[in-house]
C-alpha cells in the first residue's frame, strides 16, 4: 500500500512538473502597439492614418455605411485615448475599444462615427506598420488659392486688377486703351493729348 502511495505521488509530481515547464516556455503572444491616429481633412472626405511600432495585422470588417469598424486582433492601444473627436465631414468621431475575453489585451476595435451613409478605402502603408483609411465625402472643398500661386494664363490669383490706360495722338489719329478705366481720367489723358480742355467733364 506505501509503495502504491509512494508511486501516485512520483507520477503526480512529474504530471506537475511537466506542466509547469510546459507553461514556462510557451512564447508569449507578439503584438504592435497603435502609438498614433492622425486625421487629414481633404478636398473630398478625410483620411485617418493609424501607425503602430511594429507590423500592423488588421481585419476591415465594415468600410461602409454611417458606422464603420476596423479589427486590429494582434494590437494595443498606446495612444492614451478610447475617443477622439474628430468633427471633420464626413466623420463625426472615432472610438476604440478592446473586445472581452482578449489575452493581455491584446486586441483592438476601432469605430468610425460618421455624420451621413458613405464609403472608405483602407490600404497598408509601405513598411506594413499602419494603414490609410480614406473616408470618401458627397461634398467637395475647393482650396482656396495661396498669394503668389498661378492662376489662369500664368498669371499669379492674387494679382491686382488691370485698370492701364494708354493714349496715342499722332498725325491726327487718336488711339485709345483703357482698361477698366475711370472716365475722369481718360478724358484728362484725352485732353493731355490732344490739347484741348476738359474742363466741362
Amino acid at each position: 500500500m506505501l509503495k502504491r502511495l509512494s508511486a501516485i505521488i512520483v507520477v503526480t509530481f512529474i504530471l506537475f512538473a511537466t506542466g509547469a515547464s510546459a507553461q514556462n516556455t510557451a512564447k508569449p503572444q507578439s503584438y504592435a502597439t497603435i502609438s498614433a491616429i492622425n486625421v487629414t481633412p481633404l478636398s473630398n472626405g478625410v483620411q485617418v492614418r493609424i501607425v503602430a511600432d511594429g507590423i500592423l495585422q488588421y481585419r476591415a470588417t465594415d468600410t461602409s455605411g454611417k458606422i464603420m469598424e476596423i479589427v486590429f486582433p494582434d494590437a494595443k492601444n498606446g495612444t492614451g485615448k478610447n475617443f477622439i473627436n474628430v468633427n471633420r465631414y464626413p466623420v463625426s468621431y472615432i472610438q476604440l475599444s478592446t473586445p472581452k475575453g482578449t489575452m493581455n489585451g491584446i486586441g483592438l476595435i476601432m469605430t468610425l462615427n460618421n455624420f451621413v451613409t458613405t464609403e472608405a478605402n483602407v490600404t497598408a502603408t509601405p513598411d506594413g506598420q499602419g494603414i490609410l483609411m480614406t473616408i470618401q465625402s458627397d461634398r467637395t472643398v475647393e482650396r482656396v488659392r495661396r498669394p503668389g500661386a498661378g492662376g489662369p494664363g500664368g498669371k499669379p490669383a492674387d494679382a491686382p486688377a488691370d485698370t492701364s490706360t494708354e493714349v496715342r495722338f499722332e498725325a491726327d489719329k487718336l488711339s485709345i486703351r483703357a482698361v477698366r478705366a475711370d472716365i475722369h481720367e481718360l478724358l484728362s489723358a484725352i485732353a493731355q493729348k490732344t490739347g484741348t480742355s476738359n474742363a466741362g467733364t
